[in-house]
């Protein structure tokens, strides 16, 4: 097993066979440790990510939510086989009280936006989503025009959203992780 980080660093050790499915990428899973410090906690497989090894990406990760001020934030590395197993399994690992609390990201992008959008519109978004849950996209493209129009920029209607998974390369360039590689904590 692999020891817990809470808090400010004590970087946790690489899990014993070493990989937010690949089994040589590093992983992520989001989990509050209870409804009441709603933390969220990442989790990383010994392995490598896109920008480097398990070590690296977590002290990435606790300097971000030191710098956003999340000091809650948890930091656990796990197995590779992490997100082969069911979604109990994943809350006892991640000392989450409920499958409720554990969550994914995704980085959705607004494939509607042309090279020659107006600057400011958001055409890439990370989204937190439960793993019980089904992610709304009418909800979504409310949260993005609400986030457009917080920035001055004239409402577009529904037609002017097309909000799809990002995939592949270019979701890693974007984030610095692979598929299932880690948790951020910055707003993309």
């Amino acid at each position: 097993p692999v020891p817990r980080a809470e808090g400010a660093a004590q970087p946790a050790a690489p899990a014993a066979a070493a990989g937010a499915a690949s089994s040589s990428s590093s992983s992520a899973a989001c989990a509050s440790p209870s409804p009441k410090e709603q933390a969220c906690s990442s989790a990383a497989t010994a392995g490598e990510s896109a920008t480097g090894d398990v070590e690296d990406v977590q002290r990435r990760m606790e300097a971000q939510a030191k710098t956003l001020g999340l000091s809650s934030a948890r930091f656990l590395a796990v197995e590779s086989s992490y997100y082969e197993q069911e979604l109990e399994w994943r809350r006892d690992r991640l000392g989450a009280t409920s499958v409720e609390e554990l969550c994914k990201s995704v980085v959705m992008e607004n494939t509607k936006l042309g090279p020659d959008t107006e600057p400011g519109r958001v055409r890439c978004v990370l989204v937190l989503v439960q793993y019980v849950a089904k992610l709304n996209k009418e909800k979504l493209i409310k949260a993005v025009q609400s986030m457009e129009a917080a920035k001055d920029l004239p409402a577009l209607g529904k037609k002017q959203y097309n909000m799809r998974l990002l995939e592949g390369q270019t979701c890693a360039e974007l984030t610095g992780f692979t598929h299932n590689a880690g948790q951020t904590c910055a707003e993309l």
